[in-house]
């Protein structure tokens, strides 16, 4: 393994994500906030101990494809259709790094919902990306889990991406803790 490679490509993911934080909160705010918005993120992810920031995480690469996702959503918003089409397959990508990004993807119904309350855009408008987007969310699973079930692993694909994350991980937390 070449762990100098692993590094490199984290730390430029890394750097992608400050730059599509700044790029979102320029286009739901001014380029101020997202400046500011950046910077925040930067101080707070780097403020862990080295040995934990250049682990290769699975929070890095989903942070990066959720925000990637939220930033294509809000780039394409008066442009080409696949656009909501890519935007759903990275917020997919996303999860398939770490399940609970699922959450994550209700930032694209959220924010779709506030442009038909405000009036930005109709309804018809808001059924069509979204289904776009959902479609294309779910196309990693669909990937992932015909490739598993073809290995004829599907069972341990389930235990280790969903099973193990309920029944060990969590079970430490209660259900009032989980919520918080």
């Amino acid at each position: 393994g070449n762990l100098l490679a692993v590094h490199v490509a984290f730390l430029l993911m890394m750097a992608g994500l400050i730059y599509l934080i700044y790029r979102i909160g320029g286009m739901v705010s001014t380029d101020r906030m997202g400046a500011w918005a950046a910077l925040i993120y930067v101080v707070v992810s780097w403020s862990f101990s080295p040995g934990q920031m250049w682990a290769a995480q699975p929070e890095w690469p989903m942070t990066f494809f959720a925000a990637l996702g939220i930033f294509l959503w809000l780039y394409f918003q008066d442009r080409p259709i696949w656009g909501f089409l890519l935007s759903g397959l990275c917020m997919g990508i996303a999860v398939m790094g770490k399940p609970p990004a699922v959450w994550t993807f209700m930032v694209i119904p959220s924010i779709s919902m506030l442009q038909v309350l405000a009036k930005e855009k109709p309804w018809s408008l808001w059924l069509v990306h979204n289904f776009l987007a959902g479609i294309m969310f779910l196309v990693p699973l669909g990937v992932f889990t015909l490739y598993f079930a073809s290995q004829g692993i599907l069972s341990e694909w389930y235990f280790y991406g969903w099973s193990y994350n309920i029944d060990y991980y969590m079970a430490v937390l209660s259900p009032e803790r989980r919520l918080a």
